[in-house]
């Protein structure tokens, strides 16, 4: 009787070991080959009869192959039915027939590559592959990468692929490109590309009812490009920009409070004109972003605040460390001399971006000092406006301090800090600060057609924008495309344009300063980023 409980219970323990191994099997070969198959018909049918070993009764099989009863019999019945699911279509092997042609010639040792399938293959002298798959490994929309020598690297997104299919590559070679300040000029056959950089203010000045205001009291970062051999610098300058980079004494004239609305930090944004010159109507349904690298700016960057408060600000991505801050005071249009000794010093542990250091109430003692009115800082603005508009205590404080009363003050200093490489670094700065002033002017709301977020970090990783541009013969059309990122960084890309199978890799590398500062959701959002 123990024998016969054993006999039931190994039975069992290997029925499930068989099945465990068997689900495995089904979750990781979804599609075996024909050796496979064979293989875990066996096990499945092994299974299935050491189950039927502990069911009591009686079961026979007749067919001409085999004659035989009990778990035999529910062996020979599993093994010999084909499985639910092996016959299925999506495991089926299919073969696509791929002829490449670069430049109009079908081209051999071209390079196929679907990451899908996992599998490269190479052209024949005649320009085509054989490539095998089976719809389950495929995932529509798919992509597929060509790549030839330097001359093509091209990647296309098939949303079906048929039996035989034909692929139109442009070379590199084959593009004529003109370059001329912030405009550049591609030529292929029939289609012309230009390219240019947006001059966001003059766009805003065209938009303001007075075009005086934008020079004195706005300070646009704008994009230019600049060739190097290959490459396409896409550069950020504006006056507190190239004051930062340039580590020149920061004016602090556009660094206002409210930073955002003054000093207007958008990203670069591209105004592409596609001219079909053909006799044939054309469709450009995708812009590429192959993008090689992109890296991180994590620098602190400390700028003034200005207006009725002295403040220093971090707008950079990184924390600054062991901050010595030294400043004077002396009225608005007056000389700093930076040989004297400062007046005032403040030591701080840690500016974390976004972090800001109130010194107003340390400018405020200076200025007392020097024999101004407190109530001339008076933040309250009716308050301000009653010793503002009394000419007796006007004429009092212009007796006690002319210049500081007539034209502000202008406080200026150093700050050394320990940057995001515990490298030391100095900004030196020099900057106004109104009595009192009015409210912020709003921001300048500008637009794209199109809108594409870089990573702030990542490698060899594609950005697909689709558009929709039917082009006539002799016709032509107009897009925008504006490129940002969450953080200043560096981006080295790649352009695409695709149209009809074919695409146009325009033959340099771009190479993208972007500059951004630490809280700007607001322009994040304008552009819904």
């Amino acid at each position: 009787m123990e024998k016969k409980t054993d006999f039931k219970k190994w039975s069992i323990i290997l029925g499930v070991i068989f099945l465990l191994i068997l689900l495995a099997v089904f979750i990781l070969i979804p599609c075996p080959t024909s050796s496979q198959k064979f293989f875990f018909r066996v096990l499945l049918a092994l299974a299935a009869a050491a189950f039927a070993a502990t069911v009591p009764g009686s079961f026979k099989f007749d067919n001409k192959i085999v004659s035989a009863s009990g778990a035999i019999a529910v062996f020979a019945i599993v093994f010999l039915l084909n499985p639910p699911g092996w016959q299925d279509s999506d495991c089926d092997l299919r073969n696509m027939k791929a002829t490449v042609f670069i430049d109009r010639k079908p081209t051999q040792d071209v390079q196929i590559i679907i990451p899908d399938i996992g599998q490269k293959f190479l052209t024949d002298e005649f320009g085509n592959a054989n490539i095998e798959f089976s719809n389950s490994q495929i995932k529509y929309p798919s992509n597929v990468i060509f790549r030839f020598k330097n001359e093509v690297d091209s990647t296309f997104v098939i949303n079906r692929f048929e039996k035989k299919m034909t692929f139109n590559l442009i070379s590199n070679r084959k593009i004529k490109s003109d370059f001329s300040g912030n405009n550049m000029n591609f030529e292929y056959n029939d289609i012309n590309i230009n390219l240019s950089l947006t001059d966001l203010a003059q766009k805003s000045n065209e938009a303001l009812d007075d075009p005086s205001i934008i020079q004195d009291d706005f300070d646009f970062v704008n994009y230019h490009f600049r060739q190097n051999k290959d490459t396409i610098e896409i550069y950020p300058s504006s006056k507190l920009v190239d004051e930062i980079r340039k580590k020149q004494i920061i004016t602090g004239k556009h660094a206002y409070e409210g930073f955002i609305d003054y000093f207007n930090v958008y990203f670069p944004q591209f105004d592409i004109k596609i001219t079909n010159n053909s006799d044939d109507a054309i469709f450009f349904d995708r812009i590429a972003l192959k993008i090689v690298e992109s890296v991180p700016n994590n620098a602190p960057v400390i700028i003034p605040g200005i207006q009725d408060k002295f403040t220093l600000n971090n707008v950079g991505f990184g924390a600054a460390k062991n901050l010595k801050i030294k400043f004077s005071t002396v009225p608005n249009g007056q000389k700093p001399d930076w040989n004297l000794p400062f007046e005032s010093t403040v030591n701080v542990a840690e500016l974390q971006p976004g972090g800001r250091i109130d010194l107003d109430q340390k400018f405020r003692n200076n200025v007392i000092l020097k024999n101004i009115d407190s109530r001339y800082f008076e933040e309250n603005q009716e308050e301000y406006s009653k010793f503002y508009n009394s000419k007796n205590l006007l004429q009092t404080a212009r007796l006690k301090n002319k210049d500081f009363v007539d034209k502000g003050a202008n406080v200026f200093g150093t700050v050394t800090y320990l940057d995001d490489k515990n490298k030391s670094q100095e900004i030196r700065f020099s900057t106004p600060i109104d009595i009192y002033r009015e409210g912020y002017g709003a921001g300048f709301e500008f637009s794209a057609n199109y809108n594409a977020e870089l990573r702030s970090q990542g490698k060899n990783y594609a950005l697909d924008i689709p558009i929709s541009n039917a082009l006539k013969p002799k016709d032509f059309d107009r897009i925008s495309l504006l490129l940002g990122a969450k953080q200043s960084g560096t981006h080295t890309f790649k352009i695409v344009f695709s149209y009809h199978n074919k695409t146009i890799e325009l033959p340099y590398v771009f190479k993208l300063d972007l500059f951004n500062i630490y809280g700007n959701r607001e322009n994040m959002k304008k552009i819904k980023l």
